[in-house]
């Protein structure tokens, strides 16, 4: 009997594939090393559960084949110039991946919040390669950890982003789970937009019939505060604190004679602020309700 193959080597080139699926096959070129004396090389490819997926033939010890991203066997036999048939090779593992993505579009290297909400969109797509069933999305922050995770069965993904730095990976996948080489992504960083002030407050009556309006420049709400400081002292105490819509606040009616002062400020869903806009008045002891 002949000897056994040699060393198997595979390259996996993109190709037109046959039907009946063409968009899901990778042509695989398989190549052993020359056995001398052989003048015909038989070759079986199998799934993982030995099932026959085609068998090739060739005088050379290259040939090829499209197959759908998986795992397979293959074995190999040769014959002489006296037709003299070797025994099968044992079977080896082989894997077929998805092609890796070439581009993303839609990302920019540096990106804007949009002023409402304070959130920059991000819509990433790209050409699904040959053999990707669905693919897996995981985002990462500026110190590289993972601080997301998504699968898409399209070639596209979208999600909004606060300030920061970002970069992101993309594996495409196989229906089995097959992964292919993942895309790695440059940092992106998205930049803040100041949040807009209390602008424009007046205060209109005296004492505990004073009303205080602002113009209304966002949809965020404003946090109003109230402080109480005693006479002669240089500390502030909290009376009163509350976030409203509107764009206005009425003073208590029932405050002591004294000094206070207003601050107004904006918040959005983050917690980020806008500077503090302070407004002081004082209660007359002759107007007090006490």
């Amino acid at each position: 009997m002949m000897t056994l193959w040699g060393f198997l080597f595979l390259a996996f080139i993109v190709g037109a594939a046959p039907p009946p699926k063409p968009s899901q096959q990778v042509k695989v070129e398989l190549e052993w090393e020359e056995i001398v004396g052989s003048t015909f090389y038989e070759v079986e490819v199998l799934r993982k559960n030995k099932t026959l997926v085609t068998t090739l033939k060739s005088p050379t010890p290259v040939m090829s084949v499209h197959l759908e991203p998986g795992y397979y066997l293959v074995r190999g036999r040769v014959r002489d110039h006296f037709n003299t048939q070797g025994e099968w090779s044992r079977p080896k593992e082989f894997l077929v991946p998805p092609k890796k993505i070439q581009a993303i579009a839609g990302q920019s290297s540096q990106m804007q919040v949009d002023p409402t909400t304070f959130m920059a969109p991000l819509k990433l797509h790209w050409d699904p390669p040959t053999g990707a069933h669905h693919y897996r999305i995981v985002l990462f922050n500026q110190d590289g950890k993972e601080i997301a995770k998504h699968e898409s069965s399209q070639p596209q993904f979208s999600l909004s982003l606060r300030p920061g730095v970002y970069s992101y990976k993309v594996t495409p996948l196989t229906q089995d789970g097959v992964e292919g080489e993942t895309f790695e992504s440059p940092s992106m960083v998205v930049k803040s937009r100041p949040i807009p002030e209390v602008d424009d407050v007046i205060m209109e009556g005296e004492n505990q019939k004073a009303l205080l309006q602002w113009k209304k420049k966002t949809t965020l709400p404003t946090s109003v505060r109230l402080e109480y400081q005693k006479h002669f002292s240089t500390r502030w105490t909290r009376l009163h604190q509350s976030e409203i819509i509107e764009s206005q606040w009425s003073v208590p009616p029932d405050l002591k004679p004294g000094k206070y002062r207003v601050l107004l400020w904006n918040r959005n869903r983050f917690g980020d602020v806008s500077s503090i806009k302070t407004l002081e008045f004082v209660i007359k002891p002759q107007e007090s309700v006490l």
